[in-house]
């Protein structure tokens, strides 16, 4: 039985080949019995965008083409998902677990769009869902099937379904795939602002933000040590924050002293916008980012809507309110979105003193 695992440095969060990494899923001879009489969901993941800003590519026509296969031997996905959305915060990652669990949720369908020798090239990955934020636990089966061709790949894929799961017990599958619509994943008061308690609480840094972060820097290791980028940007900072393992409970943390943890979402601009709760616009085609400079002016960055973005918040842990800052400041490259957020927390900070 093959266990998929791949070198972490070589894969970014977010993409299939991080996530089959971290999950390390063991290859299975056989999907699972029930896949015709339970609900599933479709998780997609394509191909960054080759411009400077990364657009997401579109992704539905994938989805358009896979789910009248599924629906015709009596797969049940019911919901779509882009990877970028379901990955894009753990706040998000739970939201959708929860929400999974009450749809009663048992199978994932994960299609992985790449590039081979220059031409499309497409994973399908066929598992369970375990029922919490992370999807999937280490080692669980998952039956894969890859090829250039989706609609080449559909026939085998169904004939193995068939072959392996009971008889179709489910009768009303959509006709048409159906999309994930993001939903606000704030629990407490939402703020655009600062909290000036800032200037004597404690920041709890997630360790983690150190590798994943440099991970997604997608550098080579032979260039400057990016592990340590967190740490040089930081330096900067006058007031108290320390690195600290986030597996604990935020409750654990705040044994630990601090008040305030230091979040972040990657998605797309508008998406996660979406998630964050900004005002709804739609039409909206790009979004200004803002960056403060070195002589006090502020720079103004049109960034498109579709953009794959990085964008850092501070969530208070006993309230579980989140400060978002006066300004969109987020980024397309983690560097610089650490940067303004925290340039614009030090100034406001400072004109307040």
């Amino acid at each position: 039985m093959a266990v998929h695992v791949l070198a972490m440095s070589q894969t970014l969060p977010g993409d299939f080949d991080y996530w089959r990494a971290r999950m390390n899923l063991s290859e299975s001879a056989a999907v699972s019995k029930d896949m015709l009489s339970t609900r599933s969901v479709v998780i997609v993941n394509t191909l960054p965008g080759e411009d400077i800003f990364k657009k997401r590519v579109e992704w539905k026509p994938i989805c358009e083409t896979i789910h009248p296969y599924l629906a015709a031997i009596g797969v049940d996905p019911v919901l779509y998902y882009h990877m970028q959305d379901v990955f894009a915060a753990r706040e998000v990652s739970l939201a959708i677990a929860q929400e999974m669990q009450k749809r009663e949720i048992a199978n994932i369908f994960f299609v992985d769009q790449s590039k081979k020798s220059g031409r499309d090239f497409y994973t399908i990955c066929i598992t369970t869902f375990n029922g919490k934020e992370s999807f999937t636990d280490p080692g669980q089966a998952a039956w894969y099937i890859d090829g250039e061709s989706l609609p080449g790949m559909m026939r085998p894929m169904l004939r193995h379904i068939e072959t392996h799961a009971k008889k179709q017990e489910n009768l009303l599958v959509l006709e048409k795939p159906e999309y994930y619509k993001p939903v606000g994943v704030v629990k407490g008061r939402r703020h655009e602002t600062y909290m000036q308690d800032l200037r004597i609480e404690n920041i709890a840094v997630p360790e983690s933000l150190k590798g994943t972060l440099a991970i997604k820097s997608g550098r080579e290791e032979k260039t400057a040590d990016p592990a340590s980028e967190v740490e040089i940007i930081f330096s900067k900072y006058p007031y108290k924050y320390g690195f600290t393992d986030f597996d604990f409970s935020e409750e654990e943390i705040r044994k630990k002293g601090f008040q305030y943890l230091l979040l972040y979402i990657h998605t797309t601009s508008g998406q996660a916008r979406k998630f964050l709760q900004y005002r709804d616009e739609p039409n909206l085609k790009s979004i200004p980012s803002m960056q403060l400079q070195t002589d006090g002016s502020i720079k103004t960055t049109e960034v498109p809507a579709d953009a794959t973005i990085y964008k850092f918040y501070i969530k208070h842990i006993y309230t579980g309110d989140i400060y978002l800052g006066e300004r969109w400041d987020a980024a397309t490259t983690w560097q610089e979105a650490l940067n303004n957020h925290l340039d614009f927390i030090i100034k406001a900070l400072e004109r307040k003193n």
